[in-house]
């Protein structure tokens, strides 16, 4: 199946147009260009200079400047949440109690992101004297946080943590499969002795009526050590299996981590667990697979046709097959999974607009 990331690479960056991607590159963008000349590009023109001449608390002005920043941002927006939101239900598509409320949380989410861009485009503008050095400055930043850090997020936890291929896996199992077959022959020797011994000294009529009589229970034997093989066999495939999702999600995790350094890492996460599309859901949808597949190969074990092999089994019926029930989001879960990704974007913010506050007590308004 061709993919349309291979036949154009802008897919990869920016996949495809739904709400996140909105909130995390456009209206990131937006901000910037609402704020980066809030204060350099007043400076520039005297309108800050003629401001400052009335006592005018300068706490005030930017306050009133990052509001007004905020507001002309958020009414747009909100018509638009409002109204796709409005025409989803109109549109006849379900949606529930949790639901509802964790589209709310998504909502309220990408509000404060944007609040914290807002508030590093008025950090930025109040550290810059001129209009273009503050545009230049917050592109950088939103690159940055957009390309740069994730990709070192990335590549940071490839280089640390080292699961093993699907190859290795292979390989592994391979092995232990040929030193247990090693093992198993020199078992089935040490039965075709005892059996040897057991039929010394008799006549062929003597061992085949032996041999009839006892047959059940040298072939028990020999089926014992198959079983055993196939079961050693599963559960050393299980464990290989185990260990390598657990280095894959290790890895998976420190990226996650590492690109939380960034205000859209950390709005990308938040509103992965509120829609029920981290990795705490996908951890739980393999698992929930996987049970699935071993009741389902139970299920064609337990109705295998007991015949003396020249009997095909017979077709499963489609009703009769177990059903897979992917697991349900919880919405508490989701809300408790994201509130450190939404307090980790609270705290930028607060120290983005801290910090826009005291470096504006000290700008220089000529």
């Amino acid at each position: 199946m061709r993919s349309i990331y291979s036949s154009d690479p802008l897919f990869a960056f920016f996949r495809f147009l739904d709400f996140s991607f909105v909130f995390q590159i456009v209206v990131s963008l937006l901000a910037i260009l609402f704020t980066y000349d809030r204060i350099s590009g007043e400076r520039a023109s005297g309108t800050l200079r003629m401001v400052m001449s009335h006592p005018i608390p300068r706490v005030k002005v930017v306050a009133a400047k990052t509001l007004g920043a905020w507001i002309g941002l958020l009414i747009p927006l909100a018509l638009v949440v409002c109204l796709c939101t409005l025409i989803g239900i109109w549109s006849g598509i379900p949606f529930s109690t949790g639901d509802l409320i964790r589209l709310a949380a998504i909502i309220a989410t990408s509000v404060v992101y944007f609040s914290c861009f807002v508030a590093i485009g008025m950090l930025v503008s109040t550290l810059t004297r001129d209009p273009s050095t503050s545009f230049l400055v917050l592109l950088v930043i939103w690159v940055g946080f957009g390309l740069i850090v994730p990709r070192i997020a990335t590549e940071v936890a490839g280089q640390w943590v080292h699961p093993m291929t699907s190859a290795e896996v292979q390989g592994r199992q391979i092995r232990f499969m040929m030193d247990r077959n090693k093992g198993d022959r020199v078992r089935y020797e040490k039965i075709g002795k005892e059996w040897q011994a057991a039929t010394a000294g008799m006549t062929s009529a003597e061992q085949r009526a032996y041999s009839e009589r006892t047959q059940k229970e040298w072939n028990d034997r020999y089926t014992a050590v198959m079983d055993e093989t196939r079961e050693a066999m599963s559960e050393n495939l299980a464990r290989l299996t185990e260990m390598r999702r657990a280095a894959v999600r290790s890895r998976q995790r420190l990226a996650l981590a590492l690109s939380r350094l960034s205000p859209m890492g950390s709005y990308r996460i938040a509103t992965m667990r509120l829609a029920g599309t981290g990795l705490q859901s996908k951890d739980a949808f393999d698992d929930a697979a996987g049970e699935y597949s071993t009741s389902y190969q139970r299920f064609l074990s337990e109705r295998q046709h007991v015949s003396t092999g020249r009997t095909k089994p017979p077709r499963p019926d489609p009703a009769e097959m177990p059903r897979f029930n992917p697991p349900p989001v919880a919405t508490r879960d989701a809300l408790a999974s994201a509130a450190p990704d939404v307090g980790l974007l609270i705290l930028y913010t607060v120290l983005a607009l801290a910090g826009a506050f005291v470096a504006f007590l000290r700008y220089d308004v000529r």
